[in-house]
C-alpha cells in the first residue's frame, strides 16, 4: 500500500525508481501507526525504524554511522510529516 502523502510518495519513488534508500531526502513520517486502514488486505500501518536513526554514512551530507542519531534527518522527518502524526499528541 503506497502512502497518500506527496512527501511520503516522494520517498517511496526514490526507493523504488532510483534505488535510493539511505537517509533519503526529502522524506517525512508517513501516516500515523494504526489498525484502522480501511483496506481488507492491510491489517495495520506501522513504523518499523525509529525516526532519526541514521541508515549509515550515505544519502544526506553529514550522515553519521548506521544506528546513530541523525538530528538533521529527524527534523526533516517531522517537518515533512503527514498531518495524522500530529494527532498522536
Amino acid at each position: 500500500m503506497l502512502p497518500n502523502n506527496p512527501r511520503s510518495l516522494s520517498t517511496v519513488a526514490n526507493v523504488l525508481y532510483r534505488g535510493e534508500w539511505c537517509n533519503v531526502q526529502p522524506a517525512g513520517f508517513g501516516p500515523a501507526p494504526t489498525t484502522k486502514t480501511n483496506n481488507t488486505v492491510v491489517d495495520a500501518l506501522v513504523w518499523v525504524k525509529p525516526g532519526g536513526e541514521s541508515d549509515g554514512q550515505c544519502g544526506m551530507a553529514g550522515a553519521p554511522r548506521a544506528g546513530e542519531w541523525f538530528d538533521e534527518y529527524a527534523q526533516m522527518l517531522v517537518k515533512n510529516a503527514d498531518s495524522s502524526v500530529f494527532k498522536l499528541f
